[in-house]
């Protein structure tokens, strides 16, 4: 083991899988070869031999196994860029020295890079790269579309021009994408929907890992392919319509659809469906919950996405959303924002841990929100045993930079059930740090 100090760009580095906010500087004990999680991927940062010039690209059309690893999907050319992230260049690459720009050029319709890894059928897996909207020959507030297919399934994102350079890292986007395998192969594809742009989606750091598997009986709230753009249904207490959950006796809520192909605007964060916990014409909150199987005296781990609906509300105004996990329920307040609910940077990733107590808990997540049309709404619902390692933030049975950039956002005084406070004393700070790198590497079980 070595002791060192490092700084904000070191910890950036590391911890690449999350969007650090904020970085000092931290005293660590590390190991001088820290390990990783399996990526199942070749060559995941687009890597090729050290580039000559500072910057630059070069074009590929469908087809091509120019760059190492990877297919250009038939159809439309891509950019392979590079930046030199030595001497005087300014190094525009998060990972490496190479990117690909889904757009090739001169200006055309967007192309697609792919590649197929090997999975196992029923297990559970994690897509995740990092990604930014060229703003070549785009205004700055346009957006652009990226198309992820992982195996059967396949999601949009919409990433948008915000005028900073490739060179500064925290203006990138971490994308992730879990689903799970129904074959011993799955094709990884990232394609841009952008049309006739010399421009699009940049995407670099792309991992594949397996991860813990969920517990709930669809996560997503997902049912058939919606006809129209978007819309809702409003269910009453007693409706099993969504596919594995109920809606808890009492009130009702409402299931949103957004297809997230053509022109719609896709509010949704996973797939094409979310629910908002309080039904329309306004009433007061509502519930979904589902029973799965557990063992007591382990631990879990709850986490959803949440968004407060703006609608007859006013920005600044908060609701408040009840989760019950067994035999443990807490309390979290939304604020309304005034954000549109396609942009999926607004959206809050919610985490709680309890330790089961039965052989079955229930898990409900529940609006405490009176008279209104617009609750919490919540999508991506993960269950997950947490191992006898409970650093592995990220559960995927590593210790490594993924973990640290999870502890390191949610650095400070945090509430109740916070899973990057690892001593349970209200606060991530050196004390989680330090459980954390002590930790460092796979998990012993």
């Amino acid at each position: 083991m070595r002791i060192q100090v490092f700084g904000c760009d070191y910890w950036r580095r590391l911890a690449r899988r999350s969007v650090l906010t904020s970085c000092g500087f931290f005293a660590s004990a590390i190991a001088v070869q820290p390990a990783t999680a399996q990526n199942l991927l070749v060559n995941p940062g687009f890597e090729g031999s050290t580039p000559a010039a500072c910057n630059g690209f070069a074009t590929f059309s469908g087809g091509s196994t120019a760059i190492p690893g990877w297919t250009v999907a038939a159809g439309n050319a891509v950019d392979w860029n590079w930046a030199r992230s030595t001497g005087p260049c300014c190094d525009w690459c998060p990972e490496g020295d190479r990117t690909v720009d889904l757009n090739g050029s001169p200006a055309q319709n967007g192309g697609a890079v792919r590649q197929t890894v090997a999975t196992q059928a029923g297990r559970r897996y994690r897509l995740s790269f990092l990604a930014k909207a060229n703003g070549c020959c785009s205004a700055v507030g346009s957006t652009k579309n990226l198309q992820i297919t992982a195996g059967s399934s396949s999601i949009v994102r919409t990433l948008t021009v915000d005028g900073s350079s490739d060179c500064d890292f925290a203006t990138w986007q971490r994308i992730e994408h879990d689903w799970t395998a129904d074959s011993a192969s799955s094709l990884i594809e990232l394609r841009s929907l952008v049309p006739n742009n010399a421009g699009g989606p940049i995407v670099d750091d792309v991992s594949v890992v397996e991860i813990a598997p969920n517990l709930l009986v669809n996560p997503g709230f997902e049912g058939s392919t919606p006809a129209a753009c978007n819309g809702f249904a409003t269910f009453s207490g007693g409706s099993t319509a969504i596919p594995g959950w109920t809606v808890a006796a009492g009130n009702a809520v409402d299931w949103n659809w957004a297809r997230s192909t053509g022109p719609c605007c896709d509010w949704c964060p996973e797939g094409d469906r979310t629910v908002d916990l309080n039904g329309s014409p306004a009433q007061n909150g509502g519930a979904v919950r589902q029973t799965v199987a557990t063992q007591a005296g382990r631990r879990y781990r709850l986490s959803f996405l949440a968004k407060a609906n703006g609608c007859c509300s006013a920005v600044g105004s908060t609701k408040n959303l009840q989760i019950t996990a067994g035999s443990s329920s807490i309390v979290r307040t939304l604020t309304v924002d005034g954000s549109s609910d396609c942009d999926f940077a607004t959206w809050q990733r919610i985490e709680h841990d309890w330790t089961a107590d039965s052989a079955s808990s229930l898990i409900e997540l529940r609006s405490l929100v009176p008279n209104n049309a617009g609750g919490p709404i919540v999508d991506d619902v993960l269950l997950a045993e947490v191992f006898p390692c409970p650093a592995d933030l990220f559960l995927d049975y590593f210790i490594n930079g993924a973990d640290l950039g999870i502890l390191l956002s949610r650095w400070g005084l945090v509430v109740p059930g916070t899973v990057a406070d690892l001593n349970a004393d209200g606060f991530v700070n050196g004390a989680d740090l330090g459980i954390l790198l002590v930790s460092w590497g796979p998990c012993s079980n």
